[in-house]
């Protein structure tokens, strides 16, 4: 049975069953194999590279870890336009991650920056003698230390508002009270 021909376009070899082929085309500079065919790297197979027909996959069924080792790692949308981007790492810098092209968290030397909205459908959890800080200078800031809490404003008035129609109760252990 034929295992390989050439072609005006390159060459064909057939491998176990008569539906499994790879085409091999130099002048297009492409290896092309039928859909759920894979490409399999490693003494047991470890890493399989494959289209099922609907997607694309690259499978680590090995032991270790798959890797991907470079100094900056993008991932785009579609490679039609390949102009929207969706992840970036830096190597000793930032990870970033993008939402339809807009940068929307990414991380620091210091920390994190969200841009834009983020919603939380659990706690946000602050450290002991950590603060939360808002406003362009920090102007407002809540903290505990572990005894005492504090809300401090340093510009400006401080206003708390109930726009609900109910009122302002402070308490203390459970007793309304205002000092």
């Amino acid at each position: 049975s034929k295992k390989f021909e050439t072609s005006s376009t390159g060459t064909t070899t057939t491998g176990v069953s008569s539906t499994t082929s790879l085409s091999i085309n130099s002048s297009s500079g492409y290896i092309g194999l039928p859909d759920s065919a894979k490409i399999f790297i490693g003494t047991g197979n470890d890493l399989q590279i494959y289209h099922t027909g609907t997607h694309s996959e690259i499978a680590d069924a090995g032991t270790g870890d798959l890797r991907i080792l470079t100094s900056k790692f993008k991932v785009l949308n579609n490679p039609s336009s390949a102009d929207e981007l969706m992840i970036q790492a830096t190597e000793n810098g930032s990870v970033e991650l993008y939402h339809n092209n807009s940068k929307k968290f990414e991380t620091t030397s210091s920390g994190i920056t969200v841009n834009g909205a983020a919603l939380v459908g659990g706690n946000i959890e602050i450290n002991t003698d950590a603060y939360l800080k808002i406003g362009a200078s920090n102007d407002l800031s809540l903290t505990h230390t572990g005894t005492d809490s504090y809300i401090q404003n340093i510009t400006g008035n401080l206003y708390i508002t109930n726009d609900g129609g109910g009122s302002i109760n402070l308490q203390t252990n459970g007793s309304e009270n205002a000092v």
